[in-house]
């Protein structure tokens, strides 16, 4: 981020990575946005199926984002994070 220019508290600036790792993208969406809405618009802005729940990975700490937190209290300015769909493994 340059120095000189202050970032909009009311704007959350990020990086989302495909889970693959091919494509990267900027984001910035509101700080009170829940993960849940953040992940799905992700999705969509990178082509990404719309009928495949996604769900969002912080990078640093490797730890997913609760769909209903929000994407402001989770992710910090300027990280990177890798949406990925959501599976689910074991019983029925």
């Amino acid at each position: 981020m340059n120095a000189t220019v202050a970032e909009s508290p009311n704007r959350l600036k990020f990086t989302v990575n495909d889970v693959t790792g091919n494509r990267s993208m900027p984001i910035e969406v509101p700080p009170a946005m829940p993960a849940s809405q953040v992940a799905k618009a992700a999705a969509s802005m990178m082509g990404l199926p719309q009928d495949v729940p996604w769900a969002l990975r912080d990078d640093q700490s490797s730890v997913f984002v609760e769909d209903e937190a929000a994407i402001g209290e989770k992710v910090a300015p300027n990280a990177n994070v890798t949406i990925t769909p959501k599976t689910h493994l074991g019983g029925f």
